[in-house]
């Protein structure tokens, strides 16, 4: 793993450009943005899945985690909610 960050956010760019509809280059792109510590950069991506495919489990799992990291504990929260919303049964927290 050579962590070559940055060469993957282009990679990841260039896909989106080619297909604006790949929820799997925007959560790539997600990803490599909070490993830069990019954390606006990777919220945006984390939305941009969002508006594809609404219920995307995971996008929502790193909103929370991406907005508690920035601090916005309440925008945090509410996709905490979502994202316990969108879990299978067996795995919600009490």
């Amino acid at each position: 793993m050579q962590k070559r960050w940055g060469e993957a956010a282009e990679a990841y760019r260039q896909v989106v450009e080619l297909k604006p509809r790949s929820v799997q280059a925007y959560s790539g792109l997600g990803y490599v943005y909070a490993q830069q510590g990019k954390l606006p950069e990777a919220i945006a991506a984390n939305q941009n899945v969002l508006e594809i495919t609404p219920t995307d489990l995971a996008s929502t799992r790193n909103l929370a985690l991406l907005y508690q990291q920035m601090g916005e504990l309440e925008r945090a929260l509410e996709y905490a909610r979502k994202a316990r919303n969108l879990s299978p049964e067996n795995e919600r927290p009490q």
